[in-house]
Formats: structure tokens, C-alpha cells, sequence
């Protein structure tokens, strides 16, 4: 038991803000880490979500909090982030977010800090849109049906969730961090992290979750985050191949 509550500690804090003290370097025959995220056992289908109140929105919306690779159980969508102080340089990336079909696209990324997030509508309804880093609202703003975008800066490192304050069911993930050693993982379920220097690293793999634990005071539906962290290391010039398939709940983001 206790073991168990020290991996759930550490779960919890994983994506507080790190890298504070990350350092660039010149990287050289630096090796690759590549990876698979698999789900641990048969999928089940994917649900539905009504959207009664909006005739401007599809009748229905396929949930996409757990989306699998049926043919090797790969989940999309998985944040992996190396543990890591130093290493090449974090090249500028732009950030946007899309309202489209009553969905956000994308469902989750990440972002260089102090980028500023550019936040679309093309839909034919209002959308409030509103992030939270750590349940405290960080930015809200209001969009007009294909109205001028609006552009927020993302100046604090961690994991913001997105929410519509209209659609209950409208969900994304932004992880903002000083390191340029982040991924998401594909429609497969792979990852790969180029130019890392030879040594020994922690590797998490994080995912908002599939087992629904009723709704938040905002009223969206809450999922139980899964979380891996794996010890990996890199070698110069060598490929490390890496298998995540025992994602355990993490009490981030899940009261």
C-alpha cells in the first residue's frame, strides 16, 4: 500500500511545472527513443454524446477521450513527456485551437512557453471557451459564430484543460513546457523523441482517461487520468524502443 501511494504522489506532482532549469546544448550523435502506448485490454465501443440545446451542433458527438488502434491497441492522443535537463534548443511552434463541429481540434497538444495560443471558430454557434490549470482559470474568452480569432498567451508551464462553458461534452489538453523533449502519441499509438543525449531518463506517459467518474462542478463529465512512468535510456547514434501498456490511475485532474 504504501508503495502504492508514493507512485500516486509522484503521479500527482509529475506535471507541476518542470524543466525550470533546463539548459540547451549542442546535441551531437544524440540517440532516439520510440515508442508504443497500448490500451491493456480489448477496447469497448465508442460512446455517443447527445447535444440537446444547440441546433447548430451535430446530433451527436463520438466521444473521443479514448480513441484505440484496434489491430495493436495503440491509444492516440497519450502526452509523453522525458524528464530531462538538458538537451537541444526548444524551437518556436505556433498553437491553435479550433471550434469545429462543436468539437476542439485538436484534442490535445503541446506548446513551447509564453506562445500564444490562437483560438478559431468555424462553427455557426458561440463558443466560451475557458482554461484551467489545476481547476483555476487561467483565460475564458467568448467567440462569435466564424468570428475574428482570439489570441491568449500561454505563459505558465503544466497542463491546461480546455473547456466550452455552452457544450458540456467540448474537451482539449494543452501541456506548455520549456523542453523540447514532449509528444503526442498518434493514431497508432507511437511516439518518437529525436537528438537525445546519451543517459538515463524518466519517460511518462499521461492520458486524460476512459473510466467516467461522474461530472465536475462545471458539470462536463470526469475521467479518472491514467499515467505510466518508465525508466529509458538513450544511447549515441541508437534507436530505444519502448512499450507503455500498464497506464495506472493518477489522481491529476481526477477529483
Amino acid at each position: 500500500m504504501k508503495k502504492r501511494l508514493n507512485v500516486l504522489l509522484l503521479s500527482f506532482l509529475y506535471l507541476l511545472p518542470l524543466h525550470a532549469d533546463y539548459h540547451a546544448i549542442e546535441v551531437t550523435h544524440g540517440g532516439t527513443i520510440r515508442g508504443l502506448v497500448k490500451y491493456p485490454t480489448e477496447t469497448p465501443p465508442r460512446a455517443m454524446f447527445g447535444t440537446r440545446g444547440d441546433a447548430n451542433c451535430p446530433a451527436g458527438i463520438p466521444q473521443e477521450q479514448l480513441i484505440v488502434k484496434q489491430e495493436n491497441r495503440g491509444i492516440k492522443n497519450v502526452l509523453i513527456v522525458l524528464d530531462i535537463k538538458e538537451g537541444k534548443p526548444l524551437k518556436p511552434m505556433s498553437a491553435r485551437l479550433d471550434n469545429k463541429n462543436c468539437r476542439f481540434i485538436p484534442r490535445i497538444q503541446w506548446a513551447p512557453k509564453d506562445t500564444s495560443l490562437v483560438v478559431t471558430n468555424s462553427d455557426p454557434t458561440v463558443h466560451n471557451v475557458r482554461a484551467l490549470r489545476h481547476d483555476v482559470a487561467t483565460f475564458s474568452v467568448t467567440i462569435d459564430p466564424k468570428g475574428p480569432p482570439a489570441q491568449r498567451p500561454l505563459v505558465e508551464t503544466g497542463l491546461y484543460k480546455i473547456n466550452c462553458d455552452r457544450h458540456l461534452w467540448m474537451r482539449a489538453w494543452i501541456y506548455v513546457t520549456e523542453q523540447p523533449y514532449v509528444a503526442i502519441t498518434d493514431g497508432e499509438g507511437r511516439f518518437e523523441l529525436k537528438d537525445v543525449p546519451a543517459g538515463s531518463y524518466d519517460l511518462m506517459a499521461w492520458h486524460e482517461g476512459w473510466n467516467e467518474a461522474g461530472t465536475e462542478h462545471t458539470g462536463q463529465p470526469r475521467f479518472i487520468p491514467m499515467q505510466e512512468i518508465l525508466k529509458v535510456t538513450a544511447r549515441k547514434d541508437e534507436v530505444t524502443d519502448v512499450l507503455l501498456d500498464d497506464l495506472q490511475p493518477t489522481f491529476l485532474y481526477g477529483k
